[in-house]
């Protein structure tokens, strides 16, 4: 699987994905990216941004990771426990999402690991990302790649969330 920057081309395959993900959300009856989320405009600004990764194989996208350089506000206060990144040096995954095609192939690792080396070349100390307390599958995820739980908090839509991080060498 060969990870780069998303452009504009790939913007209805990720979005396809998304649905895909929320799909499978509401499936397991996880009230995360229900409604009109994420859509058109939140992939475009994420291209735009240069903050879009899709991994693919030679002829369609398998995982989209989205990770940002930019502050999150919702991480600024954590209900019950601390972050281990500094809150000056940490990049964010917003989205991360697996053609459903393809599950249990490793492509999340394979992102999530893309999103780590990226951190590293631009000198952040640490990744920091959230996700819905039922969202089990990601959680698991997170844990297997060496991300710690560190408590829980609030998106600006009011949804809570639990936070993750991990330190990087």
């Amino acid at each position: 699987m060969k990870i780069d920057l998303a452009t504009q081309g790939d913007v209805l395959e990720i979005l396809t994905i998304f649905k895909q993900t929320a799909e499978f959300f509401k499936e397991q009856g996880i009230d995360q990216w229900q409604g009109d989320y994420p859509n058109i405009s939140t992939v475009l600004a994420d291209i735009a941004a240069g903050q879009c990764y899709i991994g693919r194989n030679s002829r369609l996208i398998l995982g989209v990771i989205v990770l940002s350089t930019a502050k999150e506000a919702s991480y600024d206060e954590l209900s019950d426990g601390h972050w281990n990144s500094p809150d000056d040096s940490y990049t964010v995954i917003h989205r991360l999402a697996v053609n459903r095609n393809y599950p249990g192939k490793g492509v999340s690792v394979k992102l999530i690991n893309k999103a780590e080396a990226l951190t590293k070349a631009k000198g952040f100390a640490g990744i920091r990302t959230d996700t819905h307390e039922a969202n089990d599958g990601m959680r698991y995820i997170l844990t297997k790649q060496g991300f710690r739980y560190t408590g829980q908090l609030t998106l600006a839509d009011g949804s809570p969330r639990l936070g993750y991080d991990k330190l990087i060498d």
